[in-house]
């Protein structure tokens, strides 16, 4: 069995097998990461990849001080199996553009 884990640029990865899964995210800038979703291969489902990315996710969010925003159900549902990271979770709600400058 072969393995690899990274953070790439929006996608948290595992190899394993010959199939890779990921987590995608997007980070604002502004101090928090939105997880996104999770795809995990059918021939590599059932094996707890899903719950490895989760904590991958939540992890990249600890060390690097984000809050997040859970949009992924596979995440959410690790959460509530692991309350260690809900200190993690933020509420956005709505956020109004910043205004332009605008010449007179």
């Amino acid at each position: 069995m072969t393995e690899t884990t990274e953070a790439m640029k929006g996608k948290f990865e595992i190899e394993r097998d010959g199939g890779v899964s990921f987590l995608a995210y997007e980070t604002d800038g502004e101090g928090w990461i939105s997880l996104l979703y999770t795809e995990v291969p059918p021939a590599l489902r059932g094996r707890g990849i899903a719950n490895e990315l989760a904590r991958m996710g939540l992890e990249y969010a600890k060390a690097h001080k984000l809050k997040v925003d859970i949009v992924c159900p596979i995440v959410f549902h690790f959460l509530t199996k692991n309350p260690e990271y809900k200190s993690l979770v933020g509420i956005r709600g709505y956020q109004p553009a910043k205004p332009e400058s605008t010449q007179l």
